[in-house]
């Protein structure tokens, strides 16, 4: 993929919708969360990891919404990252959940919207 100097949402919902072929990505719904997996690896990606990996080549599974890699590689706000990482779990605990995003995300990967 090409440098990315500052991913925002809308970059980051292009990238996802343009995961490489290549590498088999697959999509589901699992209690709730957007599960990303490639085909021949058993590793089950978030869509952050996923754009990460597709974008770096590196597995990225730390367990964090805010994962420090993620904004320092690609430039993303950790606010964008917070809310990207409310709505692929369905975490409607507070402001930072945005059900538009969530869908937008779900449409992206040709998943059943919400």
């Amino acid at each position: 993929m090409n440098n990315v100097l500052s991913l925002d949402i809308e970059k980051f919902l292009c990238l996802l919708g343009y995961l490489p072929v290549e590498q088999g990505w697959t999509a589901s719904l699992e209690k709730r969360c957007i599960h990303l997996r490639r085909t021949g690896v058993e590793t089950i990606y978030s869509p952050l990891t996923a754009v990460y990996y597709a974008y770096t080549g590196k597995e990225l599974h730390r367990g964090s919404f805010l994962q420090e890699e993620f904004n320092e590689a690609l430039k993303c706000p950790w606010w964008d990252t917070l809310e990207i990482s409310y709505a692929w779990t369905a975490c409607d605990c507070g402001k930072n959940y945005s059900r538009t995003l969530r869908n937008r995300m779900l449409q992206v990967l040709e998943l059943p919207k919400e």
